[in-house]
């Protein structure tokens, strides 16, 4: 395809105009690029010459003079014997007097302690310390259980309340052996035994220095002459051969 000769005068002079566009673009926005890269130098400059206030750094730290042995420690008894270094680089030294402060002891501990104390007996023959159980002075022994059992089976006008007021106790304690299916092994029923004739011994004891009671026979017998109520359930389940 042939152009005609006025198409391609056309062309050229509008490619020249481009470029000569272009370049006055390029020229203006140089200027403005120095102008503004001058008038940065210039606030620069502006800005150092403003007074302000001075800056001072932080003062250093000192550092701890790191000894390449350590100090040895100068005993109470030896102290003129120590240099003059090692008396300033030493920590000051503890009083001749001085004991290390007493830790008071929890209460939790020192009830433990009593405990251990008051359930703990030499043995008569080995001389070595055997740990009892608690025994309080208030206890009802097999015997008294199986009698408040007997004494419910037999009459039920002995009721819980009328139980608890002749044996003593809580009516809690008397409900809980009445609901109770428990029957001990025979290892247990004669270490049981064992622990209450050991009990009985010291109740008895007990009662005979403080006056209250004298024993007679198989019974506890008070001081006047009345029989304890262990000694009347006794004798009931003599009569019933069954509880026995």
């Amino acid at each position: 395809m042939w152009l005609c000769r006025g198409c391609l005068n056309a062309s050229s002079q509008a490619t020249r105009q481009t470029s000569s566009t272009m370049k006055l673009s390029i020229k203006q926005s140089l200027r403005r690029y120095s102008e503004r890269s001058i008038a940065a130098q210039e606030a620069d400059e502006l800005l150092k010459n403003i007074p302000g206030p001075i800056y001072r750094p932080p003062p250093a730290r000192p550092q701890k003079t790191k000894l390449p042995f350590p100090s040895p420690r100068v005993l109470s008894g030896n102290r003129d014997n120590g240099s003059s270094l090692d008396s300033a680089l030493r920590r000051p030294s503890r009083p001749e007097k001085w004991s290390p402060p007493i830790k008071k002891k929890p209460d939790w501990l020192i009830q433990k302690e009593a405990l251990n104390k008051k359930f703990t007996r030499l043995d008569e023959v080995s001389g070595s310390a055997i740990k009892e159980p608690w025994q309080p002075r208030k206890k009802l022994s097999p015997e008294a259980m199986q009698g408040i059992r007997a004494l419910r089976a037999e009459n039920p006008d002995y009721d819980v309340p009328k139980l608890a007021s002749i044996f003593k106790v809580s009516p809690e304690a008397v409900r809980r052996i009445l609901r109770s299916k428990w029957q001990p092994t025979p290892e247990e029923a004669a270490a049981q035994a064992e622990r209450w004739k050991r009990r009985k011994e010291s109740v008895w004891k007990r009662w005979a220095e403080q006056g209250r009671a004298e024993r007679g026979g198989d019974a506890v017998r008070g001081v006047h002459g009345r029989r304890t109520v262990a000694g009347v359930v006794e004798k009931r389940l003599s009569v019933k051969s069954g509880f026995v």
